[in-house]
């Protein structure tokens, strides 16, 4: 019976660049920075809201900007 082979994961097929690129594009790019946009701006607003300091809501808003 031949072994199973082990799931190559998430990371370690665009790491050694097997992903395909229409994948990279739309669905990590699009779809993952999307959401990591969102969640980095919704907490800057809680940090806003909770009346912290401006620089460290602003900071993390564009912490997730490349």
């Amino acid at each position: 019976m031949p072994e199973a082979q082990p799931s190559p994961g998430f990371l370690r097929p665009r790491w050694r660049g097997q992903a395909p690129r229409h994948r990279l594009s739309w669905r990590d790019m699009l779809a993952f920075g999307t959401v990591l946009n969102l969640l980095f701006g919704f907490a800057a607003l809680m940090l806003a809201a909770q009346g912290l300091c401006t620089a460290w809501a602003v900071g993390l808003h564009l912490a997730s900007t490349p």
